[in-house]
């Protein structure tokens, strides 16, 4: 695979010096240790468990597995379009009524 992307990361210098120190006694390159990290989330199609910002108490996980466990739940009508419908009720939503003050 021919290696044409490129990234620019900005973080913290001393996190970038300690960071490199711990790749060096691993014997890895900053390019190969990223190269890993998207090869590992484009073959699991999710990041590392340690890349979530999750509160303490993992509600961000809990919220995503029954968002998960609610996936194909629901027939939709053949042709349903989710976007324009919500752009439906939004209009609805936001539609001044008769009788009220803005």
């Amino acid at each position: 695979m021919a290696s044409d992307a490129v990234l620019n990361v900005r973080l913290p210098k001393e996190l970038k010096d300690q960071g490199n120190q711990v790749l060096e006694r691993n014997g890895l390159s900053v390019s190969k240790a990223v190269r890993k990290l998207y090869e590992f989330m484009v073959r699991e199609q999710d990041v590392p468990p340690f890349a979530l910002d999750q509160d303490a108490d993992g509600s961000v996980e809990q919220k995503r597995l029954l968002l998960r466990s609610l996936a194909g739940v629901v027939d939709l009508p053949e042709g349903f379009d989710g976007r324009q419908a919500y752009r439906d009720h939004l209009v609805e939503k936001h539609a001044p009524h008769a009788g009220q003050v803005r």
